[in-house]
Order: C-alpha cells, then sequence, then structure tokens
C-alpha cells in the first residue's frame, strides 16, 4: 500500500465533528488518515479498499482496542445551488451494499455515475469503502432518522427540508 504524506496538514469538520464526540477531551491517541474525496485526482475504490484492509491487519498486531472511524457524507452537493439536496434511493442503496460488505457492489460504481447521481459529496464513500474492508463480517446497521435541527447526517450538507431524508445516521453493534 503506497501512501503519501504531508507535511502540514489542518483537521476539518471531517475529523474535528467526530472527535468532538468520540473524545471530548481530546485525551485519546488518534492516528489521522485522510483519503482523497474532493478532487482529481480521486483515489480509486480498489485502493480504498486496500487501505482498509491494512487498517484492519495493522490494528490486529496490537493488543490494544482500535476504533476506526469513517466520516463523510453519501450524496450531497455541497457549495452549489443544489446545496442541501440528496438522493434518497442511491443512499440506501449504497448503505444497502456497505451493510452487506458487498466488496464487487461496492467497487462498481463508477466517478463518472457517482457524481451524476449523487453528487461531488458521494465520493466521500471512499471512507465508508474503507471502513467495510476493515471489518471481518458483515454488520446489521439501523438506519436512525435525520435530526431536522441537525446540519449534516449522513447526507453532510445543510439541512434543506425540501431535500428531506428519513435517513440519518447508522446505529451498528461493536
Amino acid at each position: 500500500m503506497d501512501l503519501a504524506y504531508a507535511e502540514e496538514w489542518k483537521f476539518d469538520h471531517g475529523i474535528m465533528v467526530p472527535l468532538s464526540f468520540l473524545t471530548p477531551r481530546y485525551d485519546l491517541p488518534v492516528i489521522p488518515v485522510n483519503i482523497n474525496c474532493q478532487g482529481p485526482p480521486l483515489a480509486p475504490l480498489h485502493r480504498a479498499w486496500t487501505l482498509g484492509e491494512a487498517a484492519r491487519r495493522a490494528a490486529d498486531l496490537v493488543p490494544e482496542r482500535i476504533a476506526l472511524v469513517g466520516t463523510g457524507g453519501i450524496s450531497h452537493w455541497p457549495a452549489t445551488p443544489d446545496s442541501g439536496k440528496i438522493n434518497e434511493p442511491w443512499d440506501r442503496e449504497f448503505l444497502r451494499r456497505w451493510q452487506a460488505n458487498d466488496k464487487p457492489a461496492l467497487l462498481s460504481y463508477t466517478d463518472e455515475a457517482t457524481y451524476r447521481d449523487a453528487g461531488q459529496g458521494g465520493f466521500e464513500i471512499r471512507t465508508f469503502i474503507s471502513v467495510a474492508a476493515a471489518r471481518t463480517r458483515p454488520r446489521p446497521c439501523a438506519l436512525l432518522p435525520a435530526d431536522p435541527d441537525f446540519r449534516g447526517g449522513l447526507h453532510g450538507g445543510h439541512h434543506d427540508h425540501r431535500y428531506s431524508s428519513d435517513v440519518g445516521a447508522l446505529k451498528c453493534p461493536t
């Protein structure tokens, strides 16, 4: 697995928001890993899967319990006139594949189709795919309702009731 390294990297909302919930005092060790989900060159989906497998192998080598947290959205169109829009059927199909840990189905998405059907925010499926690869078995997860007062949810964009979805978050057993 070849990785890039950055001398300087400022954490954005994709890392800081989850950390504020997972370790409010920021007193747990964290190893941040970033997958380019923003623009070319995007990491190929099979490399996101390989990264998840490598993370699993590394975690299995240490006695501590390791949490692998993938952040990001599914379909959303941030910083565009369609900001707030989501494609709920696309999201549900992606989550079905993700919950089943269906590697061929997860890796079958193309960037062109993802951009068309899920917006540029849909490229963030790479983080979900890495987490799927690190799992040892499929996990049944409950889809929790979206909170209309919460900016974000799975779609990661500003909540707009014109595009509301009842998909808000995942709750998976440990």
